[in-house]
C-alpha cells in the first residue's frame, strides 16, 4: 500500500514513534508523477524536431513544457530523500556502487549506441575515437544524455544535501527562501543578461556558459525536493484538504510562466525561442506549480486503493521511466526519418503550429511512450536491463524503486 495512499494509512504508517525501516512504503502517487514527468519529456523533444521555435505557440508551449527538466533533478533529490532521509547506518560505498553501477552503465551504453546511430565518418580512426570521448565526458552523444552527468553528479553530492537537510530541519523554510534567491539571481543572468557568461572570469564563468551539465545549475530543485520528502505527511494532508487552493495555485503558476513568457517576447523583445528557454527566473514557478498538480492528482489517485483503474498500467510504465528516457530519443530519430518529408514542412512553419501541436501531444507523444514502455518492459526481464533500463533483471514482479527518479 502507498504510504500516501489514504489518510489512514499515512498517518499510521509514517507518523508512528518506531524505528524506520529498512525500506519504507512504496509511493504509488509518485509512480503517476514519473509517468507524467516522463510524457513531458518527450513532449518537449517531439515538439523540438517538428515545429518552428520561432513560433510563438510553440514558444509557449515550450516555456511549460522545459519544467521537465526541473521536475526531472526535484523528483531524483525527492526519492533518494524519502528512501534515506530516516534511515540509519546505512553504507555510503554501497549506496554510490550500486547508483554508478545503475546509471554509469547504461550512460556508457547508451553514449555508445547514439554515436553510432549518428553515423560517420569512422576514418581516420582517430577522428571519432576523440569524439566519442568527448561525448563521454560531456553527455553529448545525445541531446538527452546529460541528464545523466547530472544524476551521477547529484549522488556524489546527496551526502551533504542530506545532512543540510538535517542540520536545518526546524528552518526548512529559511533554506527555501535563500535557495530560492540564489536560483532566482542565476536564472535571471543567463535570461536577462545574456552576455554576463562571456566576462565572468575562471570557473564561475564556465558555470554560467555551459550550465546544463552542472548540478548547480539545479540547486533549488534539490533542496525542494529534499524538503517535500522530509514534509511528505504534511504535504499530503495539505492537498487532500485544499484542492480548491491547489487548483487556484496550479492555474496561477502556469499562467504566471505564460505572463512571463509574453512579457519577454513582447516587451523584453526576446524572439520565441529565448523567450522560453529554459533557464529563467520563472520556471521556478512553472515548475512549483507543475510539482504541486502532479503530486495533487498523484495523492488523489492513490486514495482511491488498490481497485484504482490503471494501477498496473502506471507501476509498469514507472518501473520503465528511466529506460524510456534513455531510449525515446532513438525511437524518434527513427520516426523523423519515415516521416522526413512531413517533418520539413512543419519544421519550416508551412503547417500552422496549431495543428501541429495538438498532433504532437495527443498523438506522436503517446504513440511514442507506450513503444519505448513496450520496448524497456521487454528488456526489463532479459538480462539486457541493466544497459537498457538501468535495473536489476525482473523476475516475477516489478521491482520497487531505488531511487532514480528518471
Amino acid at each position: 500500500m502507498s504510504a500516501v495512499a489514504a489518510p489512514s494509512t499515512a498517518s499510521g504508517a509514517l507518523d508512528q514513534a518506531v524505528p524506520a525501516p529498512a525500506r519504507r512504503p512504496h509511493l504509488d502517487a509518485v509512480d503517476l508523477v514519473r509517468v507524467a514527468m516522463i510524457a513531458g519529456v518527450i513532449a518537449v523533444h517531439v515538439v523540438a524536431y517538428t515545429t518552428d521555435p520561432q513560433d510563438v505557440v510553440v514558444g509557449a508551449a515550450n516555456a511549460l513544457l522545459h519544467v521537465n527538466r526541473e521536475v526531472f533533478f526535484f523528483l531524483t533529490a525527492f526519492v533518494l530523500c524519502y528512501s534515506y532521509g530516516s534511515r540509519h547506518g546505512w553504507s555510503l560505498t554501497s549506496f554510490w556502487r550500486r547508483r554508478y553501477l545503475f546509471v554509469g552503465v547504461p550512460y556508457l551504453a547508451w553514449s555508445v549506441l547514439y554515436f553510432v546511430a549518428d553515423g560517420g565518418p569512422y576514418r581516420p580512426w582517430s577522428a571519432p575515437a576523440h569524439r566519442l570521448l568527448e561525448d563521454l565526458l560531456t553527455g553529448t552523444a545525445r541531446y538527452h544524455l546529460y541528464f545523466l552527468l547530472v544524476t551521477m553528479e547529484i549522488y556524489a553530492a546527496f551526502p551533504l544535501l542530506l545532512w543540510l537537510l538535517r542540520a536545518t530541519r526546524r528552518h526548512h523554510g529559511l533554506l527555501l527562501a535563500a535557495s530560492v534567491a540564489v536560483q532566482t539571481v542565476f536564472t535571471a543572468t543567463l535570461h536577462y543578461f545574456r552576455d554576463a557568461p562571456l566576462h565572468a572570469p575562471g570557473l564561475l564563468g564556465v558555470w554560467l556558459r555551459h550550465p546544463d551539465p552542472l548540478v548547480f545549475s539545479y540547486q533549488l530543485y534539490l533542496v525542494a525536493g529534499g524538503i517535500a520528502a522530509f514534509h511528505l505527511e504534511e504535504l499530503a494532508a495539505w492537498v487532500r484538504t485544499h484542492r480548491r487552493a491547489v487548483h487556484l495555485l496550479v492555474a496561477g503558476g502556469l499562467a504566471a510562466g505564460l505572463g512571463s513568457y509574453l512579457f519577454d517576447h513582447v516587451a523584453a523583445g526576446m524572439d520565441a525561442a529565448a523567450a522560453g528557454e529554459v533557464f529563467q527566473p520563472m520556471i521556478a514557478v512553472t515548475t512549483a506549480a507543475s510539482v504541486l498538480g502532479l503530486f495533487a492528482l498523484g495523492v488523489r489517485w492513490a486514495d482511491r486503493g488498490p481497485e484504482r483503474r490503471f494501477r498496473r498500467a502506471v507501476r509498469a510504465a514507472s518501473d520503465a521511466t528511466f529506460g524510456v528516457y534513455l531510449a525515446h530519443p532513438l525511437l524518434l530519430q527513427g520516426l523523423l526519418i519515415v516521416a522526413a518529408p512531413l517533418a520539413s514542412r512543419t519544421v519550416a512553419g508551412a503547417i500552422p503550429s496549431v495543428v501541429v501541436l495538438p498532433l504532437d501531444l495527443l498523438v506522436v507523444v503517446p504513440l511514442l511512450l507506450a513503444a519505448s514502455v513496450a520496448l524497456v518492459g521487454w528488456t526489463r526481464r532479459t538480462p539486457a536491463s541493466l544497459v537498457v533500463a538501468g535495473r536489476p533483471r525482473l523476475r516475477h514482479q516489478l521491482l520497487r524503486h531505488h531511487g532514480s527518479a528518471a
